[in-house]
């Protein structure tokens, strides 16, 4: 999935702002190299949300909601894929994230 699909795709259920975070925080999952120690210890989630929360400081408010939203991505791109197969619906974000919550 990329930038500009992500962007659609958050801006259609939450307001630009939001959906240019949630494309952030997915850059920042891209570029985070996952570590031997991250293996061993499975510690990759808690550095990336770190690392995003470090990143996007300026908007304490919005941070929790953004890294919901992009734990959900993975998830959507699954149900856009599968959609129509075997009676698969496409649930939408906020559904998506309703029950990983």
């Amino acid at each position: 999935m990329n930038f500009i699909e992500i962007f659609q795709k958050v801006s259609n259920e939450f307001d630009p702002e939001i959906a240019i975070l949630v494309s952030i925080a997915h850059s920042i999952n891209l570029s985070l190299k996952i570590t031997n120690k991250d293996l061993i210890k499975n510690n990759y989630t808690n550095r990336l949300n770190a690392k995003t929360r470090e990143i996007l400081w300026e908007h304490p408010d919005k941070i929790d909601l953004v890294i919901q939203i992009r734990e959900a991505l993975p998830t959507l791109l699954i149900g856009q894929e599968m959609a129509g197969l075997g009676g698969c619906k496409q649930k939408t974000l906020k559904e998506i994230m309703e029950e990983n919550t």
